[in-house]
C-alpha cells in the first residue's frame, strides 16, 4: 500500500529521523551488508540525495546493495534521494479491490 508514518504492514519498518525537507528515513533499513542510512551519510556513500564522492564503483548500484525484497538506498534514505514518505508494496489491494494508484 501506499503507506504513510504510523501506518502498519508486516513487511514495511516504521520511520525515523526527521530532516529540514520532513524527508524521512526508513527505520532499521539495511543494505544487503548490514549497513543503514546513517552509514551511507556518514561514510559520504551518499550527498544531497544521489551516489556521494566516496561510493565505490566497484560496489555496483545501490540497487546491486539492496536486501532481496527491499528498497535500495535511494528509496529508504532521505540523504540518498528519498523524496517521499511513501512506499508502494507490489500488488496490494485494500479490502474493496483498490490500489495505491486507484
Amino acid at each position: 500500500p501506499c503507506l504513510e508514518v504510523g501506518d502498519q504492514y508486516p513487511y514495511v519498518m516504521p520511520y525515523s529521523r526527521r530532516l529540514a525537507s520532513d524527508c524521512i528515513d526508513v527505520l532499521g533499513w539495511a543494505d544487503a551488508h548490514g549497513y543503514g542510512c546513517a552509514d551511507y551519510m556518514d561514510n559520504f556513500w551518499c550527498l544531497d540525495g544521489a551516489v556521494g564522492p566516496d561510493w565505490n564503483a566497484d560496489w555496483g548500484s545501490f540497487a546491486d546493495r539492496a536486501q532481496v525484497r527491499s528498497v535500495d538506498a535511494s528509496e529508504a534514505c532521505c540523504v540518498c534521494g528519498r523524496a517521499s514518505m511513501c512506499i508502494d508494496i507490489e500488488d496490494w489491494h485494500d479490502s474493496r479491490g483498490w490500489t495505491c494508484a486507484h
